[in-house]
């Protein structure tokens, strides 16, 4: 398919173990790379290689999906291999995949989508979102941070033309602007919110419309076959920025080891374990959610930029979330009690 400076070649693999398990002589799974005069350049693996198809729009399924970009030359536009040869030069730059991955998200074929689709549905689409968002709305107001003011007897020093809540970079660091990795905020002086995430200063006039910030949740596993091995490894959780979606590793041993717990507990309950494992999921995930609305309304702060945003919303950040399980334990113990009375024993 045609993009704007680029032709994109793409295919769908047979669904098959043995293709899937790459054996070094051949790529035989889900991967991408730039495609220059009958050469790979830039190929992707592991980790980095589940983040770009992801970019690309290839949230699930993206172990069958294989996308080669070739960039084109014209009036303007030289593409040359570094020295290495291992990458390749757009006009003495990197190749722009941010753009390329952005274009084809747009415009994603048909056949792709289909496949995403068929996998997803063997995901398990969070059932909790309506509860979670009831009980949040409750403490609206506290994601709308208020400014951030000098403290006299603080360490660090600011001007008093300093604003007050926006900005993009912290005392001391480089400003960049125009490319969305940090740079000066666009509303000095007033309220930092989580509203003002996904709003743009340009664009067509349009009324403005309170988009819906709670990130779509999927809980993935590799029984479901909606994560790979390598992908979320003993992590809690990815966010995907561009999609506003949060994927929740359903193995995180955090989590099984909760479900565990209390499925012990209630032993003698016949199916007690798909309801043990509902509620503690619900506690857990509102953590997360909890944690991605906070972190998204430090991007317009003073002394935050995106790439510490970024860091807060990492597979590692996600984690920690997690990890303190006092307070979770109370609320399972709350919620298990009401559905299967009073609690009795070791975890009472």
């Amino acid at each position: 398919m045609q993009l704007s400076n680029a032709v994109v070649h793409w295919w769908i693999l047979r669904d098959e173990t043995a293709l899937s398990q790459n054996t070094g002589f051949i790529n035989s799974s889900g991967h991408c790379a730039a495609l220059w005069e009958d050469e790979l350049y830039e190929m992707t693996a592991g980790r980095a290689n589940t983040a770009a198809l992801q970019n690309f729009g290839v949230i699930f399924g993206y172990q069958q999906v294989v996308i080669y970009v070739e960039p084109q030359a014209g009036p303007g536009s030289e593409i040359l291999p570094n020295t290495s040869r291992n990458a390749l030069r757009y006009n003495g730059a990197p190749l722009p995949w941010a753009d390329w991955q952005e274009e084809f998200r747009r415009v994603m074929p048909e056949e792709i989508s289909a496949h995403i689709e068929a996998v997803a549905s063997a995901s398990k689409a969070s059932d909790h979102t309506d509860s979670i968002k009831d009980r949040l709305r409750q403490i609206e107001e506290l994601y709308k941070l208020s400014r951030y003011r000098p403290n006299k007897l603080g360490r660090l020093l600011a001007s008093n033309e300093t604003p007050a809540g926006g900005g993009g970079t912290r005392s001391g660091e480089r400003s960049t602007t125009g490319n969305g990795s940090g740079g000066t905020g666009t509303n000095p002086g007033k309220t930092t919110s989580v509203y003002n995430l996904f709003l743009s200063e340009s664009g067509t006039p349009s009324e403005q419309a309170k988009p819906d910030l709670y990130p779509k949740v999927n809980w993935v596993s590799l029984a479901q076959g909606t994560r790979t091995p390598g992908d979320m490894e003993d992590r809690a959780a990815k966010y995907l920025e561009k999609d506003n979606q949060l994927l929740v590793n359903a193995d995180f041993r955090v989590f099984t080891d909760m479900i565990k717990r209390w499925t012990q507990h209630f032993a003698s309950v016949p199916g007690a374990e798909s309801v043990v494992a509902k509620v503690v999921q619900e506690w857990f995930e509102q953590s997360l959610v909890e944690a991605v609305l906070s972190s998204n309304a430090l991007r317009d702060a003073q002394h935050w930029s995106m790439d510490d945003v970024r860091k807060l919303l990492s597979e590692e950040g996600l984690t920690a979330v997690v990890l303190p399980r006092w307070h979770i334990e109370q609320s399972i113990k709350r919620a298990l009690g009401s559905k299967f009375g009073a609690l009795k024993g070791k975890a009472a």
